[in-house]
């Protein structure tokens, strides 16, 4: 019989503790590992430090329960000092399904616009996306998934690579932030 594996998330503030999730993940086969992805909804009674706190409870197998608890602190403000961006990624990554079907997964502190711009290895740009109230399409804090067929009607399909790209961010038209990042599509 295979090991059963649990899974349990929380995030701790101010406010209290919240779990965001809680249930049983596929046991990875040997040599891997397994990825859950969830989605942690931010509000602005979230401002200030967060804890999340995630923890595996494996049965079925020999298991030291001293290494089953992982923590991440981070925090939610909105001056310009404290990061507007707490995470970005392509999703999955890497990408093996059509580029339009993938996802560009974005957790943010504050409500911002901000263009997304993926290139070739080489430079060339591939594609743009325009994302927040000021181009009509709502980004505001906390997580937001948008499929790259959505948001880039005329993205070309990809050849098997590393592709970077550039987030600009802007409030009120101003640039206030700009980041980088890559994925890897793979055929």
């Amino acid at each position: 019989m295979p090991p059963s594996i649990r899974l349990n998330v929380e995030v701790s503030n101010q406010n209290g503790t919240r779990t965001i999730y809680d249930g049983d993940i596929e046991p990875p086969s040997p040599l891997k590992a397994t990825e859950v992805l969830i989605p942690l909804d931010l509000e602005r009674s979230d401002a200030g430090e967060n804890v999340v706190t995630a923890r595996i409870s494996i049965d079925g197998i020999d298991n030291d329960p001293s290494n089953n608890t992982s923590s991440m602190h981070f925090k939610v403000g909105s001056t310009s000092v404290e990061p507007v961006v707490l995470s970005n990624s392509m999703v999955p990554n890497p990408v093996t399904c059509p580029i339009k079907d993938a996802s560009f997964c974005i957790n943010l502190s504050s409500e911002v616009d901000l263009m997304l711009e993926i290139f070739t290895i080489e430079g060339e740009s591939v594609g743009t996306a325009f994302i927040g109230n000021r181009w009509g399409v709502e980004l505001g804090p906390g997580q937001s998934c948008f499929k790259i067929g959505d948001i880039i009607k005329d993205m070309p399909e990809l050849s098997s690579g590393i592709y970077p790209y550039r987030l600009v961010l802007y409030r009120n038209g101003t640039v206030i932030e700009r980041l980088n990042g890559k994925f890897a599509v793979l055929r």
